[in-house]
This record gives structure tokens, C-alpha cells and sequence, in this order.
């Protein structure tokens, strides 16, 4: 009983200790001000070493330039992860052009 009890405290305590994670880089433009926001689902497998799509900033931005770029994980895509154990690793990418 008691070994039972430690492998559920410690799965419990792996499970609200992965949380989530966010990367963010601002400014890359100095000139001009934030403007719209393009978001995108970026797929990859194998915890995120092969990715099947790529998001390109400049593409979805054109010749407005682009002003931050933010990818994270949380929620839906974190579940995803979770659940088949790495082999999908989807992730949110938000690109935010110059206003």
C-alpha cells in the first residue's frame, strides 16, 4: 500500500510541476510601434526535434516588418504533449507585425 502511495505522490507532484512555457522576443524592429497579430499552430513529433511546418514571420508580416514573435505551450497543446508522451509536440506561435 504504502509504495503504491508514493508512486501516485510522485506522479502528482511530476504532473503540477511540468507547467507551462512561454518564449518571447520583442523589439525586433525598433522603428514603428506594435500592430496585428498572426497566430499560428506549429506541428512537430519526436518533443519538438522534427517539425513538419514552420511559422515564417516575415512571410505572414510582408513589408510591414516584423515586430515580436512569441511561441509557448499551454493548455491544449500542452495536453497533447502529455499525452502521447512527447511524440507530438505541437506549439502556439503568435507574430505580432508593425503597426
Amino acid at each position: 500500500m504504502k509504495r503504491s502511495m508514493k508512486r501516485w505522490v510522485c506522479t502528482l507532484s511530476l504532473v503540477a510541476l511540468s507547467g507551462c512555457y512561454k518564449v518571447r522576443v520583442d523589439g525586433l524592429s525598433l522603428d514603428g510601434g506594435p500592430g496585428t497579430k498572426e497566430r499560428r499552430l506549429s506541428h512537430s513529433v519526436l518533443w519538438g526535434l522534427v517539425t513538419f511546418n514552420t511559422v515564417d514571420a516575415k512571410r505572414l508580416c510582408g513589408d510591414k516588418g516584423v515586430w515580436a514573435v512569441e511561441s509557448k505551450m499551454s493548455g491544449l497543446t500542452l495536453l497533447a504533449n502529455w499525452l502521447t508522451v512527447g511524440l507530438y509536440s505541437p506549439l502556439k506561435v503568435t507574430v505580432t507585425c508593425k503597426g
